[in-house]
């Protein structure tokens, strides 16, 4: 069966770059459009009921996720996002849940600085459909994008990594019921507020323009993603495990078997993933210190395909990543 992205290469990458104003096109985390003498960035993500969050989610958190998972791609292309439509489809006009959704999404719109501009409603399977549009930090020449990776970069992580899986294998009660690992009250808040509300590292994104070669954010999970840039740069991503950040609220589980797929695999993180030039550590890490956002050194890009897990005592998982096919 195709996989999604095999789905988009073979049907939907008619659009070349180049062609119509298309700067970057299908493939990467947003689209660059040439309008004129001025640049934008678009990107589009869509959220389902029951299979990107709960279908018993509050719509506060249903509204702060849907708009954190967007805004996450703009991070990952170093943007900055300006405007926001949004398409809605509803299983009923629940007036009560639209105003608590609408509330929590003008809340989210005020702390970013998006303004939301238009869209669609419709009847149907809950869905929340995005598409952000933005611009380029003033001194940009160019974005972020997955395909700049060089033989000889650094690969850098942001934040920390497996809350995401965490926090879904707690919001799914079969799996939260035959869980071995349980969480203290601390722990499981922490986990369930990185769910809904992850943090889009959009100011660490603009600040890696210019001193990051490629860069996406961590979705799919960890090997995935990297795989998504070692294919696009033609390069081979060396990782190690032993370097890679692990989010506190999991420091007390000790089961490797259980850990590791949520650190390498989970997804939902929604970290920045990104190559670097050696020469730029010193001028990552000021950045790093400035905005206060840990980055980590996790391993090296070097020249043949795919990626490699290096640790004595970690394990590449049968699933590298979320698939919706």
């Amino acid at each position: 069966m195709a996989s999604e992205f095999d789905i988009i290469a073979r049907y939907f990458s008619f659009a070349a770059a180049g062609s119509g104003g298309v700067v970057l096109g299908v493939g990467d985390d947003a689209a660059l459009l040439q309008a004129g003498s001025e640049q934008v960035m678009v990107a589009t993500d869509t959220l389902v009921a029951g299979m990107h969050f709960p279908a018993a989610a509050s719509p506060e958190r249903i509204a702060s996720r849907a708009l954190a998972v967007n805004l996450s791609d703009f991070a990952a292309m170093g943007a900055i996002p300006r405007w926001l439509c949004l398409a809605l489809t509803l299983p009923d006009n629940d007036e009560n849940w639209l105003q608590a959704f609408a509330s929590a999404l003008a809340n989210g719109c005020a702390q970013y600085n998006v303004a939301l501009v238009g869209g669609d409603t419709t009847r149907g399977p809950l869905t929340i459909s995005l598409t952000v549009l933005g611009q380029l930090p003033a001194h940009a020449l160019s974005c972020l994008r997955r395909d700049a990776a060089k033989p000889g970069d650094d690969v850098w992580v942001s934040g920390a990594l497996g809350a995401g899986a965490a926090a879904l294998s707690l919001l799914e009660p079969a799996a939260a019921k035959s869980a071995a690992w349980r969480p203290t009250a601390a722990q499981a808040q922490q986990l369930e507020q990185h769910f809904y509300a992850p943090e889009p590292r959009l100011a660490l994104g603009q600040a890696l323009v210019g001193c990051a070669h490629a860069a996406i954010d961590i979705s799919d999970g960890l090997l995935a993603d990297a795989g998504h840039i070692a294919a696009a740069s033609d390069v081979q991503l060396v990782l190690r495990g032993d370097d890679l950040p692990i989010h506190e609220a999991l420091a007390t589980l000790e089961n490797k078997q259980q850990l590791q797929p949520w650190v390498l695999a989970g997804g939902d993180d929604y970290e920045l993933l990104f190559t670097a030039a050696r020469d730029q550590r010193s001028k990552i890490e000021a950045i790093s210190e400035q905005l206060g956002i840990r980055c980590s050194l996790v391993g090296s890009a070097q020249a043949g395909s795919g990626v490699i897990l290096q640790g004595a005592n970690w394990t590449m998982p049968a699933a590298t990543g979320f698939q919706h096919f």
